[in-house]
């Protein structure tokens, strides 16, 4: 904090002062729900206001269907964790669930960013709706760590950490400070060049909705216009170079043929 500049404290209650009467759960703008109860607002809360009912009610019946709709949830929290959960209940290998931070915090230093206990309440106040579908995927959580073995689960998240290091470290050379909060400076070794596995961390995260949005509309969906539907995804995005045209081609190739 310098000079009259606000500290993050003060920011989000300068914020709250100033958008308060608009923070309601029942406020369905795009501009408000991009703020507050994020989550629910994209998972599809807001037709649930259109029942009869009181508000808690109508979070009640949110939850219960979404808890109703999905198998698994993952939580960033236990992100590790859940992915261990996760493939033990695929019965998938750990390379399956391998992955790469493509952005992260290098430097959590920062001196203004505790928040004041009244800050904390306006945050829980104004996101009920999230609050409340977050507090009922964790207990969801708890009770398959409880189920599945709290020492296990520690034992397992241990060596998955560890083998998903050991896996990255075979597929890049990084910068020697390794400080840079985006892996773009990271460079294929040369196993990595040969590992396809490798090639996909490292790929960016717009080929790879390409590739998954083109199996929903063509596979999944089966859309009489996929191909206009894929023009027009194409059109908003940066198109893509020719090397990134072919690997996609090669993970298609790869996909159909493991398709039963």
């Amino acid at each position: 904090k310098e000079g009259n500049e606000l500290s993050l404290d003060e920011t989000i209650n300068k914020w709250f002062d100033t958008n308060e009467a608009n923070l309601q759960p029942t406020n369905t703008s795009c501009a408000v729900q991009s703020v507050v109860n994020g989550l629910s607002f994209d998972l599809g809360f807001p037709k649930y206001l259109e029942r009869n009912g009181t508000l808690q009610e109508k979070i009640e019946d949110f939850i219960a269907d979404l808890a109703q709709e999905f198998d698994f949830v993952l939580l960033t929290d236990y992100f590790d964790e859940s992915l261990v959960l996760l493939k033990e209940q695929m019965g998938w290998q750990f390379q399956d669930i391998f992955f790469m931070k493509r952005f992260y915090t290098t430097d959590r230093s920062r001196k203004d960013s505790k928040l004041s206990r009244r800050t904390i309440d306006r945050i829980l106040k104004y996101n009920i709706v999230d609050v409340q579908l977050y507090n009922f995927f964790h207990q969801m959580y708890k009770m398959k760590v409880r189920a599945y073995g709290e020492e296990l689960l520690m034992q397992k998240t241990a060596e998955f950490r560890q083998l998903r290091l050991e896996f990255e470290n075979r597929c890049f050379n990084k910068p020697a400070d390794n400080s840079a909060s985006f892996n773009k400076e990271w460079i294929l070794t040369e196993y990595g060049e040969r590992e396809k596995s490798c090639t996909l961390l490292h790929m960016k995260d717009i080929i790879l909705d390409y590739f998954i949005s083109e199996l929903q509309v063509t596979k999944d969906f089966r859309s009489s216009n996929a191909q206009e539907m894929m023009e027009k995804w194409a059109g908003k995005h940066k198109p893509m170079n020719e090397e990134e045209k072919d690997l996609i081609m090669t993970i298609q190739e790869d996909f159909e043929s493991q398709r039963p």
